[in-house]
């Protein structure tokens, strides 16, 4: 045996470990890429991080951003007040930059035509966008939650409502929706705004003598309590749409749908994005993060940040 080829050898070996490390940090880097977004909706997401050193994350994230200019609103519709007041007598020509709400009722497609069922989150006092639903789609049932005692007992004794109620089209919930079970006990100080209401960042007031109490029930508990979806697996159904105008639990709601993989069995997704004050540090990234997540089930049909948008299944 020649030992003096040994040396030259290990550094063979040693250049061959350089490139095969080198290809594999290579290929890593082309999983990162966001055409990682075209992945079958089939897919887990479950255990799908969000990846924030994609270019459309950092780029998502600045716009947003840029819609709300550092102003202390919930949002689009206050941004345009904003930009109002600062405009004076001259009009604001791109408002529908920031505010989009006539967009939630553009024509809804392929909603099941015998068996139709939209689940309406935060129906406040009037029920009106489940209204507008059972008049345009007549295969479909809709059923109302609102956790507000004040707004929900208004919302059942409206006349429209009453009668929605009676033909069996429309089924009202004194809940509302989130990523798990809670009652809370809420003063009425934090109710006291009738039009941006949002329960994010409120906690239980145990000691107050002039409170609300209000069930908050997980999402992934409630699809099948109400029979949006079956547990007999591996076949649990669909349903047609989830709408939500929630004032901030869009956020725990989509995330819990997203991490219990349920999403995948909502043909539509529509919301309204809000930036409620208690988690708006982070709201641009916590967003940016669902958007980024919802295109493995879904494909953006429109939307705004803090607008509306709506989410078509991909099939």
């Amino acid at each position: 045996m020649n030992y003096l080829l040994l040396p030259r050898t290990c550094y063979l070996l040693l250049l061959f470990a350089i490139f095969v490390i080198c290809f594999l940090q290579f290929g890593l880097r082309l999983k990162s890429t966001d055409h990682t977004y075209s992945t079958a909706s089939t897919q887990n997401i479950n255990k799908q991080l969000c990846n924030n050193l994609l270019a459309s994350y950092h780029k998502c994230v600045a716009y947003s951003s840029s819609l709300a200019n550092n102003e202390n609103v919930d949002n689009g519709w206050e941004m345009t007040v904003v930009l109002r007041r600062k405009l004076g007598s001259q009009p604001l020509t791109n408002a529908s930059l920031y505010w989009n709400e006539n967009d939630r009722f553009k024509r809804l497609n392929n909603l099941s035509s015998t068996n139709c069922k939209i689940l309406y989150n935060g129906a406040h006092k009037a029920g009106t966008d489940g209204l507008r639903f059972l008049r345009d789609y007549p295969s479909c049932r809709v059923w109302f939650l609102e956790p507000i005692p004040a707004f929900f007992n208004s919302l059942i004794h409206s006349h429209r409502i009453a009668h929605e109620l009676g033909k069996q089209r429309g089924f009202a919930y004194n809940i509302g929706l989130s990523k798990a079970n809670a009652n809370l006990d809420i003063s009425s100080r934090d109710l006291s705004d009738d039009q941006g209401l949002t329960l994010i960042g409120k906690t239980s007031q145990k000691n107050s003598t002039n409170k609300n109490q209000l069930v908050i029930r997980d999402i992934s508990e409630i699809l099948f309590e109400y029979n949006f979806l079956s547990r007999e697996l591996p076949n649990p159904g669909e349903f047609d749409l989830l709408h939500m105008n929630c004032e901030g639990c869009e956020y725990d709601v989509l995330e819990r749908l997203i991490e219990t993989n349920l999403i995948r069995y909502i043909r539509i997704i529509q919301f309204g994005s809000h930036r409620p004050k208690a988690i708006r540090a982070t709201i641009d990234q916590r967003y940016c993060c669902i958007q980024q997540q919802l295109t493995y089930t879904h494909e953006k049909q429109f939307g705004i940040p803090w607008g509306w948008e709506r989410w078509n299944r991909r099939n």
